[in-house]
């Protein structure tokens, strides 16, 4: 009776170990996923999943998710470090009809890449990328359209850094870029983004520093370029606001420089400073 017993406790203990390490060996570094594919796969590159979310449970933390071929790949919640890349310009394309594009809810310890994508929220969805925690991410080359919120709203829980380049963002309703201090204190470091027919272009809340170079904020009904908050600092070098309500604004002590750029055609002011906020602008041309 006790070699029955044994012998079933050591079968048990085999087949939980063979059933953990099937589990390990079914996440790769790399994944991929294709217009043709299907999420019952390997997400292996001779036979790719279907879409993005059905690629993450597969790729291991600090992994890569790659396009083959265009397609739509779906919204996708991203729980640790990843990289995910659509590949060549217009192939990885994520449609949010309703909801939020990418939602990024990582460790505190995480970064996340986001690279050659489109997402699409065809004037219903909610936001283009939603991140709540996480050490930092990267937005490189990633095309942002018709969201009824935010096209990226930056809201960490745990001190975090944001690096975007290369970009645009179009028709969010609720603003472009919302970088929100609100719980923490972030850094933002945002390289020829386009900003574009958004609420507002650039906006920095609470407890924020920020760097912008190179980019234009245009045709917003609310400010191109905004701080809010006493501890926000924005340095904005070679950039341009046109067509917005107010093209650079700071209010609540915010202290916003603008370097080297134009600020002009607005509809209200080019600049306003309410409630101690500061702007400094040098270099720059100002046309009414």
């Amino acid at each position: 009776m006790k070699l029955v017993v044994r012998t079933a406790f050591v079968t048990s203990v085999v087949a939980g170990f063979l059933a953990f390490a099937s589990v390990a060996h079914a996440q790769a570094t790399r994944t991929w996923v294709s217009g043709v594919g299907d999420d019952a796969n390997p997400c292996s590159r001779t036979a790719p999943c279907k879409t993005f979310a059905g690629a993450i449970s597969k790729t291991a933390a600090g992994g890569e998710i790659d396009a083959l071929d265009p397609g739509g790949f779906g919204a996708v919640t991203i729980t640790k470090a990843m990289t995910i890349d659509g590949g060549a310009p217009g192939h990885g394309g994520i449609l949010a009809g309703a909801g939020t594009g990418v939602i990024i809810n990582a460790g505190p310890s995480d970064q996340v890449i986001l690279r050659n994508l489109n997402i699409i929220g065809v004037g219903t969805g909610t936001n283009g990328i939603d991140f709540i925690n996480g050490l930092a991410l990267h937005v490189k080359n990633v095309e942002i359209d018709g969201f009824t919120g935010f096209g990226l709203r930056f809201r960490p829980t745990s001190t975090a850094f944001l690096f975007m380049s290369d970009t645009r963002i179009a028709k969010s309703a609720g603003g472009g870029v919302m970088m929100d201090g609100s719980t923490v204190f972030i850094r933002a470091s945002i390289t020829r983004v386009i900003s574009e027919a958004n609420l507002f272009g650039f906006k920095a809340f609470n407890q924020a520093v920020v760097d912008i170079n190179d980019s234009t904020a245009s045709v917003g009904g609310d400010s191109g370029f905004s701080g809010d908050g006493a501890n926000v600092k924005m340095f904005i070098v070679n950039s341009h606001a046109n067509q917005n309500f107010t093209g650079v604004r700071a209010t609540n002590s915010a202290e916003v420089r603008f370097l080297n750029g134009t600020i002009g055609h607005s509809s209200s002011t080019p600049t306003t400073a309410t409630a101690g906020g500061t702007v400094l602008t040098t270099g720059t041309l100002l046309m009414p």
